[in-house]
This record gives C-alpha cells, structure tokens and sequence, in this order.
C-alpha cells in the first residue's frame, strides 16, 4: 500500500471513516490501480477522480479512433491512385 510520508505536505489527506487511514487521494488512486484498494470507503473518496479520468480516457479513445480511421483512408486513397496510375501506364 502506499505511504503518504512522502506527499503529504503537497497533497491534502483524508481520513476515511470506514477504515480509518489517512491517505491522499494521489496514494489511493495509486493503490487502486494496482488492485490494492479494498476499503470501499476510500474508494468512495477517488470515485470522481475515477470518473473523470474514464471520461477522458474515452474521449481520447474516440480521437484516436478517427485519427486511425483517416490514416487507414488515406492509406486506401493512396493504393488507389496507385493502382490507377499503374493502369494507365500498361
């Protein structure tokens, strides 16, 4: 689990009222990724921070796709003209 020795003096730390450990919310999210979250009160602490980052992520995801998309059309468009050109030289 981390250990906010290090952070705390930049990061505001919470109780939490179910386990009753004090962490940054930095800390926890940390412990959450790696699968070492298991207070559900502390995960109820990061759960806008959760949100908002599976927010962003799937918008980023939807960019990427169209940034592919058009790379991939390009690519076709390319093959194409390609072809064409090899066509009209025969």
């Amino acid at each position: 689990k981390s250990n906010c020795d290090e952070c705390a003096h930049e990061h505001n730390v919470q109780w939490c009222e179910v386990c009753e450990d004090e962490y940054c919310n930095d800390c926890r999210l940390k412990d959450y990724n790696n699968g070492e979250l298991d207070c559900k009160g502390c995960r109820g602490l990061i759960l806008p921070r959760i949100m908002h980052e599976n927010e962003a992520l799937s918008r980023e995801n939807e960019m990427l796709k169209f940034v592919v998309v058009k790379a991939l059309n390009e690519i076709e468009s390319t093959k194409n003209v390609a072809q064409e050109e090899k066509c009209i030289a025969e």
